[in-house]
């Protein structure tokens, strides 16, 4: 016992290098395997798009060391060089050489397995000046809108891409923008969708939107004019209306009240005077028909209803009402 005792440090560690030189030659042992690493396309010349599918990983023959800390499959990638493209089909080699180990590995590519070559197509780069479309999704709170058209900046891009892609192209549309319970201006940068054209870019990617929202509202317009046609042989009382239109609040502020006047086609009225009542009806137009007070009725019940409109309210502005509803017509001679 005491001998065995004596030296047990240098013993120990006798040992365990003894332990560490067996594994070590164990693990420095050369090992052939194949490996599937990703594969990309380098130096596409700047005229041309490679178009269609191609394969993106190679599997090669690799001889490395055990030492799986040292050589990974995912340590190596393999490039083929395209810079001597040309327009068309061509055929390109993948060699072992291709295939990038980093240095600090001990690895060596002994075998393309496959793919050894590969067929890629190539098209003329074009790049063209496109509109914008803005989309959007959803509608603004209730008693609001938008206003006016939405502004693009830039409200111009340039498509890139396959020449066979791009030249019937004419308009870009962006993401839908959500104008969903907005009461108040929105601006969003939105990335344009060319999803649909495949390997095509914009230059920019994202425009920038605005839109103006608008609390609906309504005003009063006094003394609108009366204006028949024909002009002359009428008389019409009263001659003007004061009438209420709703619209977006900022377009209520600019229209000039001198501007707004009614119209009122009496053509189809015999001469003589009558009494009509008016209402409003759709598309901003006024209708008129005859006043019944019972001895009349039957006369009144021959007389033709008569339309009007009213003239020079901007779009999104709608008549909501007006006064009086009762007018005297008289039509005589000329």
């Amino acid at each position: 016992m005491i001998r065995f005792g004596r030296n047990l440090g240098i013993k120990g560690a006798a040992f365990v290098i003894t332990i560490f030189l067996c594994l070590n030659a164990e693990t420095d042992r050369m090992v052939e395997v194949e490996c599937r690493v990703p594969l990309e396309y380098v130096n596409v010349p700047d005229s041309l798009v490679r178009m269609g599918d191609a394969p993106h990983e190679a599997h090669v023959q690799v001889i490395f060391n055990r030492k799986f800390w040292q050589v990974r499959p995912g340590n190596l990638s393999a490039s083929i060089d395209v810079s001597s493209a040309r327009r068309g089909t061509h055929r390109f080699a993948l060699l072992p050489e291709d295939v990038t180990i980093p240095r600090d590995r001990k690895a060596q590519v002994v075998d393309i397995v496959r793919p050894k070559r590969v067929a890629l197509t190539f098209e003329e780069k074009i790049r063209k000046r496109v509109k914008v479309f803005p989309q959007i999704d959803g509608v603004p709170a209730e008693n609001y809108v938008v206003f006016g058209e939405p502004k693009v900046d830039p409200d111009k891009v340039y498509l890139v891409g396959p020449r066979s892609l791009v030249e019937g192209v004419d308009v870009v549309r962006s993401l839908p923008v959500s104008l969903t319970g907005a009461k108040e201006d929105i601006q969003s940068s939105q990335p344009l969708d060319v999803s649909a054209l495949g390997d095509v870019h914009t230059e920019p990617e994202r425009v920038e939107i605005f839109f103006d929202i608008e609390p609906i509202e309504e005003r009063l317009l006094a003394h609108c004019p009366v204006r028949t046609s024909p002009r002359y042989g009428v008389a019409v009382d009263p001659d003007s209306l004061d009438i209420t239109v709703r619209g977006p609040a900022a377009m209520l502020e600019q229209i000039p009240e001198s501007r707004i006047r009614l119209s009122l086609n009496v053509g189809p009225l015999p001469k003589g005077e009558y009494a009509y009542l008016a209402e409003p009806a759709e598309g901003n137009r006024i209708r008129y028909y005859p006043f019944r007070d019972g001895e009349s009725d039957s006369a009144a019940a021959a007389l033709p209803d008569l339309e009007g409109s009213v003239q020079n309210l901007p779009d999104l502005v709608v008549l909501v009402d007006f006064v009086p509803k009762a007018m005297r017509i008289t039509r005589g001679g000329h």
